[in-house]
């Protein structure tokens, strides 16, 4: 039924749980996986994401991604910039041009960027996306 699922995480730890739900079900449906992480890049007096933020989070979603690969899975991995305001638009943009049929993100509200995907981010994903939306709380 899913050949091709985005999964959107935060760096939060709440990340693991989503990404052993996207395990479960990529494993049932034998689905290809992208792990996307979206970092906003709001800057503080022109200050922008340094190059070691930039490699912790792509060694984060590379840890996230190495869980779906070791059971198996097909596994793709992608960091990316954007305001604040367009974080639910390059996911949904992501999940477009992936031609993903499943899309997944957490759920949970608290400090950080979970509450990012949490709020109105993860609404909006919801009820904009071409395909299917999983929430995990």
């Amino acid at each position: 039924m899913y050949t091709q699922i985005l999964v959107a995480v935060d760096s939060s730890a709440h990340a693991k749980t989503v990404i052993e739900h996207t395990r479960e079900i990529a494993t049932l449906a034998r689905s290809a996986v992208h792990v996307l992480h979206v970092i906003p890049t709001e800057t503080i007096e022109g200050q922008t994401l340094s190059m070691e933020e930039l490699a912790t989070a792509r060694t984060f979603v590379d840890t996230l991604a190495e869980t779906l690969a070791n059971a198996g899975l097909r596994v793709t991995t992608e960091v990316r910039e954007a305001d604040s305001r367009q974080m639910s638009n390059t996911v949904l943009k992501q999940a477009t041009n992936r031609g993903s049929d499943l899309v997944i993100i957490g759920a949970r509200r608290h400090a950080g960027l979970l509450t990012v995907f949490g709020g109105s981010i993860a609404d909006q994903i919801a009820h904009h996306s071409r395909c299917p939306v999983l929430l995990i709380p």
